[in-house]
């Protein structure tokens, strides 16, 4: 029996409806979750504050507050100067070369993360540091932090640092202040718990990733299956 198909009927399905609707419960909920942060984003993320740097002898630990804003890409560039004090010219960058930059690109998770590693820095060489971040409306940059230092200049960067803290106790008697601990420190035990957790984000990433395809696989197959019934209702009339 030949099965027949009503062109005249209209259409039910609403037009304009969200992604979500029409869903299975738990994949209609994640669905307007990331509706919902998408709908936030009006424009380009705010320009970040620096970062700040913890340093060893050959790479640094850069960390900052989470971005949120729909930021999908992180770029950290690693600029070396040849003395503390040094003009810094960003325009001059590049990967190697020359100048020697470095730099470390993120992907994922970008508006959650909040701090990464740039590896492989050349020894007893001063660094300044700045954060690039976009989404899908434009780019900022951060402002380029101190002048860092790796290898054996890490200690000399410790004593001028704690010069300066003296020369400014010495200004003022009147209100003495207990020395503080200098921000410059050999932290490779932080470094290596922030590549694990840089290494557990990715994993993560890619975990969540694997969810959201095998639940679209179980929407489409929910599709089909209606698509189906439809069908087959259609040829028993």
């Amino acid at each position: 029996m030949p099965f027949k198909i009503n062109v005249n009927q209209p259409s039910t399905a609403p037009l304009n409806r969200r992604p979500s609707e029409g869903l299975p419960k738990g994949l209609a909920q994640v669905m307007r979750g990331s509706q919902a942060d998408f709908d936030e984003v009006k424009g380009p993320p705010v320009i970040p504050p620096p970062p700040v740097v913890q340093m060893t002898a050959n790479a640094a630990l850069l960390c900052w507050k989470p971005l949120r804003q729909g930021v999908s890409r992180i770029v950290l560039q690693a600029m070396p100067i040849k003395k503390q004090n040094a003009k810094v010219n960003f325009k001059k960058f590049e990967v190697g070369g020359k100048l020697g930059g470095k730099q470390t690109i993120l992907m994922n998770s970008c508006d959650q993360i909040s701090s990464a590693v740039i590896a492989e820095l050349e020894d007893n060489t001063w660094y300044v540091f700045r954060m690039l971040i976009s989404n899908m409306f434009g780019a900022v940059t951060s402002e380029p932090t101190a002048a860092r230092a790796t290898g054996d200049l890490v200690e000399q960067e410790i004593k001028g640092s704690l010069r300066k803290k003296d020369k400014k106790r010495k200004k003022v008697p009147t209100q003495p202040t207990p020395p503080a601990e200098p921000e410059v420190t050999d932290s490779r035990v932080l470094l290596q718990q922030a590549q694990a957790a840089q290494a557990l984000a990715v994993k993560e990433e890619q975990q969540e990733k694997a969810r959201s395809r095998a639940a679209s696989m179980t929407a489409a197959t929910l599709t089909a299956a209606v698509q189906s019934s439809t069908q087959d209702v259609v040829e028993d009339a």
